[in-house]
């Protein structure tokens, strides 16, 4: 059975990405080298080999200098042997984009500002009329957050299903803002309404899976990741959030406090001060 809910997911996936990729030649992907954006752009690449048709892909990651997602970002584009594009984020970066963002955006929520900064510099260096190709949606469907861990197994698809909720609602309109506010058009190949139902059924032992004493965040999307012949080394690598694995958000605490502020006084005060 594990088997084929995983390669109906790897199924899904594939059809989703081609589908998303038919028209479009400049592709964009935000990348931090994990499962989520590796499996994309993975499947990205197939489609150029299957169909013949020459797409641009290029590989992003923005954060900060000696980040969690440089290392693994590098590591992960060597293997899947697509160019990768680090923008390196400083104070002054931030300094000159932090209210703009807020105001892009329409929060001052520090998760969802510290989520936007790395792909408004990903969107700022895109190629004109790229199309971004983001993992979003794979976490709150499959289980991917740590804290997650902590949830029983009969509540664990309850939870996903208000997360995925809130995706629908805040999360996927902050990343489209973002996106249109560089003319770009982005897509979320895990929202495909087939991968959605199939996570809808997954049972809660699938997504988080126990392994050798350890318990496995989205199991089913790594085994899915595996029969679509993405290298194992990266399908079964440990996530670290965005907002994290960029060093953003430390660094704009690291901003607040010598501003003497709080964290959402800083951002709130960058927002004031932004004339966009």
């Amino acid at each position: 059975m594990e088997r084929t809910r995983s390669s109906e997911l790897a199924d899904a996936i594939y059809a989703s990405v081609f589908n998303i990729l038919s028209e479009r030649e400049v592709v964009s992907i935000p990348f931090s080298g994990g499962l989520d954006s590796s499996t994309i752009a993975y499947v990205a690449k197939k489609f150029e080999d299957k169909t013949g048709k020459k797409r641009y892909i290029t590989l992003y990651t923005a954060g900060v200098e000696g980040c969690y997602d440089f290392e693994n970002a590098k590591s992960a584009a060597d293997l899947l042997s697509l160019p990768l594009i680090k923008i390196e984020i400083e104070e002054k970066d931030i300094e000159d984009c932090l209210g703009r963002v807020v105001k892009i955006i329409g929060s001052g929520n520090p998760v969802h500002v510290s989520i936007a900064l790395p792909l408004y510099f990903v969107s700022k260096h895109a190629k004109k009329g790229a199309l971004i190709l983001t993992g979003q949606g794979a976490d709150e469907l499959f289980g991917g957050y740590a804290r997650y861990l902590n949830v029983p197994s009969e509540k664990l698809n309850e939870v996903l299903d208000d997360d995925y909720e809130n995706l629908m609602s805040e999360g996927i309109k902050r990343d489209k803002a973002i996106a249109e506010f560089f003319g770009l058009r982005i897509a979320f190949p895990y929202l495909d309404e087939n991968i959605v139902r199939i996570a809808k059924r997954t049972e809660p032992q699938e997504k988080i899976k126990q392994v050798s004493g350890k318990k496995i965040r989205k199991y089913i999307l790594r085994q899915a990741a595996i029969f679509l012949d993405l290298p194992e080394k990266i399908a079964m690598r440990e996530k670290k959030a965005a907002q994290y694995g960029s060093g953003v958000m430390n660094l704009i605490k690291k901003m607040a406090k010598e501003k003497g502020l709080a964290l959402k006084e800083f951002i709130n005060y960058a927002r004031e001060k932004s004339e966009l």
